[in-house]
């Protein structure tokens, strides 16, 4: 849970800080000040909750290999600031991780221009 959280925070630039999940495996958050399922967000924060959720779980799941992280289309929900909010945490974790994102939008493409930690490939 504090992993998910501190990755959500990250995503999310502080909007949303906390991720929680049980013995029931359903996912929560706190949001003003009371517990929600996360269904109760926007398509967009789901997706964003999920990806914390996912990056913690290699983490957790990981601890005597380190794994490479692969992402297919994970922007479609996001606005440009949580995109970039994105790369920014992707170029974090790939100091110990190999991070592949795929995506098709040259919006996406443009963002991560601006990082000078990734490398851009066109697959034909």
């Amino acid at each position: 849970n504090e992993k998910m959280g501190k990755y959500l925070t990250a995503i999310t630039n502080e909007e949303h800080n906390n991720l929680l999940t049980g013995k029931d495996s359903q996912l929560n958050s706190t949001y003003d000040n009371q517990v929600r399922s996360i269904w109760q967000f926007s398509d967009g924060t789901i997706d964003q909750m999920y990806l914390a959720l996912r990056i913690a779980a290699t983490e957790v799941f990981s601890k005597q290999e380190t794994l490479p992280i692969l992402l297919d289309e994970i922007f479609a929900f996001y606005d440009q600031e949580r995109i970039t909010n994105c790369f920014s945490l992707l170029c974090e974790l790939a100091k110990k991780h190999q991070i592949i994102v795929f995506t098709c939008k040259e919006e996406e493409k443009h963002l991560a221009e601006r990082f000078s930690e990734i490398t851009i490939m066109n697959l034909s």
